[in-house]
C-alpha cells in the first residue's frame, strides 16, 4: 500500500514544522493594516526600489490568515478528540507536555503515541503543502 512507505519521523518533523509556526502566524495575522501610508513627497530625487512596501505587508497578513485558518481547520479535522486536544494544546495553547498529560490524565507514553497518531493525521489532512515523506 501506498501509506505502507511513509516515513513517519520525517512526517511527523514535518507537521511539528509547521505547527510550531501557528504563533508566528497568528501575530502577522493579527497586526492592524489600518496605518497605511501614503507616498512622501519631498521634491527630493529618490532611487525608486520597485517594491510596494504596503502591499508587501497586506499580502504576508493575507497570508498568515490563510495559515492560521487552515491550521485550525485541518486540527478540527483530526479524528478523535484526545488527539485534536492534544494538538491544540500542545501547539497553539503551548501548554507544557505535563500540563497535557495531567489535563488528559495519561501517561508519557500514551502521551507521546497520541501526538505521534495525531501528528501524522494532521500531516495527512494539511492542503497548503506536502508534510507526507515517502520511502
Amino acid at each position: 500500500m501506498l501509506l505502507d512507505k511513509l516515513d513517519e519521523t520525517a512526517t511527523k518533523q514535518n507537521a511539528i514544522h509547521v505547527l510550531k509556526s501557528y504563533p508566528r502566524y497568528k501575530r502577522i495575522a493579527n497586526r492592524s493594516i489600518l496605518h497605511l501610508q501614503s507616498p512622501a513627497m519631498n521634491g527630493m530625487p529618490r532611487s525608486d526600489s520597485g517594491e510596494n512596501n504596503e502591499e508587501i505587508k497586506i499580502v504576508n497578513k493575507v497570508n498568515a490568515e490563510t495559515i492560521v485558518v487552515t491550521i485550525n481547520n485541518c486540527i478540527e479535522s483530526v479524528a478523535g478528540v484526545e488527539n485534536r486536544m492534544m494538538l491544540e494544546n500542545k501547539y497553539i495553547h503551548d501548554f507544557p507536555d505535563y500540563e497535557l498529560e495531567a489535563a488528559l490524565k495519561i501517561s508519557p507514553s500514551t502521551r507521546k503515541r497520541i501526538l505521534k497518531q495525531a501528528l501524522l493525521m494532521f500531516a495527512e489532512a494539511y492542503p497548503l503543502e506536502e508534510l507526507l515523506v515517502f520511502c
